[in-house]
């Protein structure tokens, strides 16, 4: 198999915009004090976005997300939906309404959703006073065409992530159509190991949440060893590419999984379960609200290693999937759909090649992904000090490697002392 490296809003749209912003806004914020710094900034990205598609009608809006809708092999050419489970709900996942005051009013919940982050917050304060040339070049001379296309994304993920919630049986017919799809369009002639491996820890939580609904049963250690297999695979990628701070916030989300030692004894349920009206999969972490902080912010400089990371990032900070604030134990179940949904977005658009939406797309730039990675590291910092304070004591490194799922354990034991 041909190994090759696998390029890839207001928390979906304000926080992406910060990114988009990052090296051309620090002069407004200077004399700022950090409160207000924190605020203005995030106040200013919204007003550029929504200054950027406040002409964007309706009808555009629309037409930006059948592209996407396309590259996902939900509707053909000729905008026929590709199943009649899709096409009943046709109004809802692409409606015709979606005008600039709607627009603007998603911009803005993304604005208040970004606020509750506080690793993402603190990134953003310190990386507002800096500069990333690549980065900047590309925001001046392309951001404001390419805004419209992300924030229609970021509409397609919150539609579709949200009719996959209020119906089991619309993921399950997109696993299928999608399964059909990858192999109609050959996708694994261009997928590197990581993106096999990506694909089976992605997809598995998503049939096994289809399953759950079916049978009326939760396996109680869901996500037990699979979360962890997740980020350690990612953590992995970042260690090869040097990327050694962000994969210490890595390690660290991974040796404190759902159900494991650190959950037991700070939260004290930590089975996986339904919810009181069997409307999600709950699934609980170590001090919830403060992981998946790190999880958001650590997943998204581990992304924004690809050229069309502003893409990425917007799977995890959709509404759908950023509101996990008031309800941290759904977040997994939404996460699930959402991040699946943008991983057959990725390999279907690959394999289209030039034709499809990421092709021209070159944002990355290394000083800003190893920047990301530092702050996160301190984050990731913090975290184990405010766990070490619920449990009452540290966990050795002996304890915290038996919390990797014992693959990883085994095989990489003395690479992860690196990260005593």
């Amino acid at each position: 198999m041909k190994i090759r490296q696998f390029k890839q809003s207001i928390q979906t749209i304000i926080v992406l915009s910060f990114i988009l912003f990052a090296g051309s806004v620090s002069g407004y914020t200077e004399d700022i004090a950090r409160d207000d710094q924190k605020s203005s900034a995030i106040k200013l990205i919204a007003q550029e976005v929504k200054s950027a598609v406040k002409d964007i009608s309706s009808m555009e809006m629309q037409e930006l997300m059948k592209v996407h809708l396309r590259q996902l092999r939900l509707i053909d050419d000729q905008d026929n939906w590709q199943a009649p489970e899709l096409e009943e709900i046709a109004d809802f996942l692409l409606p015709d309404d979606l005008n600039p005051e709607i627009v603007a009013a998603f911009i803005d919940q993304m604005a208040d959703l970004a606020v509750e982050n506080t690793y993402l917050n603190n990134f953003v304060n310190q990386a507002i006073n800096n500069d990333f040339e690549n980065l900047s070049y590309k925001i001046e001379t392309e951001g404001r065409q390419m805004y419209p296309s992300v924030v229609a994304y970021a509409f397609v993920l919150e539609r579709l992530t949200k009719a996959e919630r209020n119906d089991w049986r619309i993921a399950e017919k997109c696993v299928a159509i999608w399964e059909e799809q990858r192999k109609e369009a050959n996708v694994s002639e261009n997928m590197e190991l990581f993106d096999f491996a990506k694909l089976v820890s992605v997809e598995y939580p998503v049939k096994k949440i289809i399953e759950f609904y079916k049978s009326g049963e939760v396996e109680e250690n869901f996500c037990r060893v699979m979360m962890s297999a997740n980020v350690m695979e990612a953590t992995l990628v970042d260690l090869k590419l040097r990327h050694r701070d962000n994969a210490k916030a890595g390690f660290t989300l991974a040796v404190n999984p759902p159900g494991g030692r650190a959950c037991k004894e700070v939260e004290g349920i930590c089975e996986s379960r339904w919810s009181d009206d069997q409307d999600a999969v709950l699934v609980t972490m170590p001090l919830s609200i403060p992981w998946i902080n790190l999880y958001v912010t650590w997943n998204m400089a581990f992304t924004s290693r690809y050229e069309h990371f502003p893409f990425v990032i917007a799977k995890l900070l959709i509404p759908q999937v950023a509101g996990y604030q008031t309800k941290p134990d759904e977040f997994v179940h939404d996460r699930a759909f959402s991040l699946f949904t943008h991983l057959n977005w990725a390999l279907l658009g690959r394999a289209e090649g030039t034709e499809s939406v990421q092709y021209d797309v070159k944002w990355h730039d290394e000083s800003f992904t190893k920047f990301w990675g530092e702050v996160n590291r301190e984050s990731a910092l913090s975290y184990e000090d405010q766990l070490a304070e619920a449990m009452g004591k540290d966990m050795t490194w002996k304890e915290k490697l038996q919390e990797l799922p014992e693959t990883f354990r085994s095989k990489f034991k003395k690479l992860f002392m690196f990260f005593r």
